[in-house]
Order: C-alpha cells, then sequence, then structure tokens
C-alpha cells in the first residue's frame, strides 16, 4: 500500500487498490464503534486503539486497550 501524499485523502478515491471493495462493506460495523466507545470509558490517562486488519478480503476488528499508570509521590 502506497503512502499518501500530504495532499491525498487516507480514505475515499485514493484508497489501495490491493484491497477488494466488492466483497465487504467499507463501514466499521456500528456494534465495533459501540465496542470502542465502551473502552475509552474511565480513561484518563493511556489510549484505546482499533485494528483493523484483512485476511481473504474480509475485515477483521481487534480493540486494545492501554492503561498508563503514575505514580507520583514517594
Amino acid at each position: 500500500m502506497k503512502k499518501p501524499r500530504q495532499t491525498e485523502s487516507v480514505r475515499g478515491n485514493n484508497d489501495s487498490p490491493n484491497v477488494s471493495h466488492k466483497t465487504h462493506i467499507n463501514n466499521i460495523p456500528l456494534s465495533v464503534i459501540n465496542e470502542l466507545k465502551n473502552e475509552m470509558q474511565g480513561i484518563s490517562f493511556g489510549s484505546v486503539s482499533l485494528i483493523i486488519s484483512f485476511r481473504d478480503t474480509l475485515p477483521a476488528f481487534r480493540i486494545e486497550k492501554t492503561k498508563s499508570i503514575m505514580i507520583t509521590g514517594r
């Protein structure tokens, strides 16, 4: 997949031709978005990531959550 130029959109007509758009819908399912929102609740310092991978042109979704802990004072 080529890296988009500064002026190119990451989504839309400039999508990589390596991914077949005929076999799946280009939208992230609402259930995945809702699960991502649920995982974001209560995070004050950390991250929640949505990873989308493709196998046989079909998307698979994975959510990773990292909570960071800061200890202050001794």
